[in-house]
């Protein structure tokens, strides 16, 4: 599958315009890992966006991350759809943490 078919079927990225899309494929290669492989550790510095198109991992497909800045800086739409999306992202992961914070320090009954 190429870097576009796969950016239209990911969860991150389906919504995205298809002019969005295809700047982002331009940019993309697709990587596959086997069940074992580490992509990277805590703390180390990234310079790339993973998309997760099957499977399940803890990041997502290579963007190089110069290359994404220097494309949302420039192309505004790109970089709202990112960002709206990231945003989106990490606001169910906050809720999805306080529920868990609450349920695990819950005054017992």
């Amino acid at each position: 599958m190429t870097a576009l078919e796969l950016l239209q079927k990911a969860h991150f990225t389906r919504q995205f315009p298809s002019s969005v899309l295809a700047k982002l494929a331009a940019l993309a290669r697709v990587i596959e890992w086997n069940e074992q492989d580490l992509i990277f550790r805590e703390g180390d510095v990234q310079q790339n966006l993973y998309v997760i198109s099957s499977g399940h991992v803890a990041l997502e497909m290579n963007l190089p991350g110069h290359q994404l800045q220097q494309l949302c800086q420039s192309d505004a739409e790109v970089g709202f759809h990112l960002m709206w999306q990231v945003a989106s992202a990490l606001s169910q992961r906050l809720v999805a943490t306080r529920l868990q914070l609450l349920d695990l320090f819950a005054k017992p009954h």
